[in-house]
């Protein structure tokens, strides 16, 4: 019942006060969302009100969506706190079964509940699109953005005053509320537009199909970039600090080398080694058995007594190398996810604020990751050994930000965020290193000491997992531990540094963090240290859907760069370096006092597809036909689609390019695809528009049609646009499209890499 608490608390801060048609306050309500569908399941007897299902199930996929959101938050805050509205109005609703039965006999109010349905449809849509990483570029148009929330906004409180849903609003504050939210999401999304121009859409769903492989354990064949040795030649001037590890325990080494002009550093990878030498002993112990299967065969003659042993014996031989065998596919399943996992990361190249990955090669029969080379080592070494000053304090926790919005954008976690996974160059320019796939795989590092390295930094949430409750690390996880990044850069120490592991647990599971101990300095510096300090504390804070987002953070950070930079102008001295829960109430006799309200039967939409599938067209249509009218996209373009092949209904195509253009405007890829072959084709009164055809084929494409993609990839490379036309090859290839791959491989191109 908190998440009843807390509604209820939010909309008595926004000034919401909720009434019934008599005036009686509705401050008492105790019904959850899941109590209220079983409540419909029991009413309904799967046919009576399926409309307040459905109702409740995009209310509560709207608050979902909302609460887990990575962008635009406040926006979709907004809309949740509507949500939540919508949601404790149908549970009262259904609490009064009189009211219930009353409302729902008048034609005009069940009318009113399916264009609220249609209405819930769209917000649904909407926040999807806002909350979408993948749509990063194509939600840049802020205008469109600004308007869509203002209308679906109006059609909504139209909607719960339709249905009698009566709520006192202070207008002045909720409008208040919408245009800040609005506003600040408009302004963070234009600071992320302006700094990760080069982050275009493509990129990011060919890291989220890339991601997707692997998650789905279809990573055979995604391999990572395989450098000849012969390419990795000696620095002209060899210093002690171009080879590290590689003594005592420490097995791993890193070694400096030059590839191409550049320096990179050569760090040894057991995974590889290990399933090398894995295959190895596989062939010498399939020798060794076809040895010994031949000497049993040439000692057949022996006693029954010996023969019954060597039959024993082998079939133990045999039990022994069919475990073997199964270990070895586990190692070269593992071996495989390495590489996708290595191809990925040779993919964040673009970014210049993580570590560069080349590939993998050999070094002294040592299979190694090749990374460009960092020659003042970790940010910890750096802090350790040298003062940093404010500014550049800002600037490099601004550019490592930088570099985790370009992973998140991507859908990438890092895991381990802490000042040592952080490669400095001697400009200061912050490289994000050392991800959980390209850590050193020791043997000899147990469980619990890898926890113990970065429980400094970890979330209280993942504190608290175990064996039994495992808790998923989130990107709230991640926020938590740059919180603790940039404290550690502030202060330049470990955070609880002086606390042993069981006190570390107490004081963060407790709610409690490090102190900020400033030491004395001018106002302005005291400004900036006050406003970063803010930053810190928004990101670990201790409920995670209160920590800010790494784009929120961003936008932050760019902000007091530039006010560093302004101080520096005034005065270069400025900022040098310092000192310093209720049951739900039961509900008696509902089949009787329900029997009275008579609805038409609405099959559920995966029946209209089964339906068609038997070619029960007459049966899929009108399950197709109803789902629709309410506001169903899928069911709004099989509608298209009957029309368009004339399944049961009168062939229309000019009706089915209407349905399909209103769904490719709203960013549905298949019906984008059909409406730009529709306009090539001059089909349903259209005429040949090649910029329409082209904009509708793109947004097909864009929005992760894999045909769509190869096409105008195909198309573009044919106009002599070949960097963007392989693209889209890749993106469909991705998606396992046979002829963009065979056309990849025509010209050449690995698509994986």
């Amino acid at each position: 019942m908190s998440e009843i608490k807390e509604a209820k608390d939010k909309l008595h801060s926004s000034s919401l006060n909720f009434v019934n048609d008599r005036g009686e306050s509705l401050s008492s309500i105790s019904t959850t969302l899941s109590g209220a569908l079983s409540v419909v399941e029991k009413v309904s007897d799967a046919a009576s009100v399926p409309l307040v299902g459905l109702v409740c199930s995009l209310i509560s996929d709207i608050i979902h969506i909302c609460e887990t959101t990575k962008q635009n938050k406040k926006i979709c805050s907004s809309i949740k706190d509507r949500a939540i509205i919508a949601k404790l109005c149908v549970e009262k609703l259904q609490s009064h079964q009189k009211l219930f039965v009353k409302r729902f006999n008048d034609p005009g109010y069940r009318e009113a509940f399916i264009k609220f349905n249609n209405v819930l449809n769209n917000i649904l849509s909407f926040v999807k699109k806002v909350s979408d990483a993948s749509l990063f570029q194509k939600i840049a148009n802020t205008i469109s953005i600004k308007e869509k929330f203002e209308e679906l906004t109006i059609e909504f409180d139209s909607s719960m005053n339709m249905l009698h849903f009566s709520i006192t609003i202070d207008n002045s504050i909720q409008g208040d509320l919408d245009t800040e939210n609005l506003n600040n999401d408009i302004e963070e999304l234009k600071t992320l537009l302006k700094n990760f121009g080069g982050s275009d859409n493509m990129f990011i769903q060919e890291i989220q199909k890339l991601n997707h492989k692997i998650e789905t354990n279809k990573f055979q064949g995604i391999k990572a970039i395989e450098i000849d040795p012969l390419k990795l030649i000696k620095p002209d001037v060899f210093r002690d600090s171009d080879r590290r590890g590689g003594n005592g325990f420490l097995k791993r080494f890193i070694i400096k080398k030059v590839l191409k002009g550049s320096d990179v550093a050569c760090i040894s990878c057991f995974i590889d080694e290990e399933t090398e030498n894995n295959e190895n002993n596989e062939n010498n112990e399939n020798n060794e058995n076809n040895e010994n299967n031949e000497n049993m065969e040439s000692k057949e003659n022996k006693e029954n007594k010996e023969n019954k042993e060597n039959k024993e014996n082998k079939e133990n031989k045999e039990n022994k190398e069919n475990e073997e065998n199964i270990e070895q596919k586990e190692i070269k399943k593992k071996m495989e996810r390495f590489q996708a996992e290595l191809a990925i990361l040779g993919k964040l190249k673009d970014s210049t604020n993580i570590l560069r990955f080349y590939g993998l090669s050999k070094l002294d029969g040592q299979r190694v990751m090749v990374f460009e080379w960092t020659e003042w080592g970790n940010l910890e070494e750096v802090y350790s050994d040298r003062k940093i000053d404010w500014s550049n304090k800002i600037h490099i926790a601004l550019d490592i930000c930088r570099g985790l919005v370009f992973l998140h954008l991507a859908s990438i976690l890092h895991h381990d965020i802490r000042c040592k996974n952080i490669m400095m160059t001697p400009r200061l320019e912050p490289k994000i290193a050392n991800f959980e796939y390209s850590r050193e795989n020791d043997q000899l590092t147990t469980g619990y000491e890898k926890t113990v390295k970065v429980l400094h930094w970890m979330a209280p949430e993942k504190i608290s997992s175990t064996k039994e409750k495992p808790v998923q690390y989130t990107y709230e996880c991640e926020i938590f531990s740059f919180g603790m990044l940039l404290w550690e850069l502030t202060f330049e120490k470990i955070p609880y540094k002086n606390l042993n592991i069981e006190e570390v647990k107490k004081t963060v599971l407790s709610g409690k963090r490090e102190s900020f101990e400033f030491g004395e300095c001018n106002s302005e510096l005291t400004k900036l240290q006050k406003r970063l300090r803010k930053i810190i504390e928004n990101a670990w804070d201790e409920k995670p859907g209160a920590r800010k987002t790494s784009q929120t953070i961003f936008t932050k950070f760019v902000k007091l760069a530039n006010y560093c930079e302004d101080l520096d102008k005034k005065d270069p001295n400025i900022l040098k370096y310092d000192s310093s829960n209720s049951p739900s109430q039961p509900i008696s006799d509902i089949q009787e006092k329900t029997e009275k309200i008579s609805f038409p039967y609405i099959k559920p939409f995966p029946e209209g597809v089964k339906s068609h599938n038997a070619r029960d067209y007459k049966t899929a249509w009108e399950i197709f036909e109803c789902h629709a009218n309410l506001g169903v996209p899928s069911a709004k373009y099989w509608k298209a689609y009957y029309y368009d092949h004339g399944y049961h209904v009168k062939k229309d195509l000019a009706t089915a390019a209407r349905l399909y253009k209103e769904l490719a405007d709203d960013g549905f890829a298949d019906a984008s695809l059909r409406y730009s072959q529709m306009i090539l084709t001059k089909e349903g009164g259209l005429q040949l528009d090649k910029n329409a055809f082209l904009m509708y084929l793109t947004k097909a494409a864009d929005n992760g049609n894999y045909f769509a993609q190869f096409k105008l990839g195909d198309l573009l490379v044919k106009q002599g646009n070949k960097d963007t036309g392989v693209k889209y090859l890749k993106l469909a290839a991705l998606s396992d499209n046979v002829k963009a791959i065979e056309l990849l491989k025509k010209m050449e191109i690995n698509f994986i890499n």
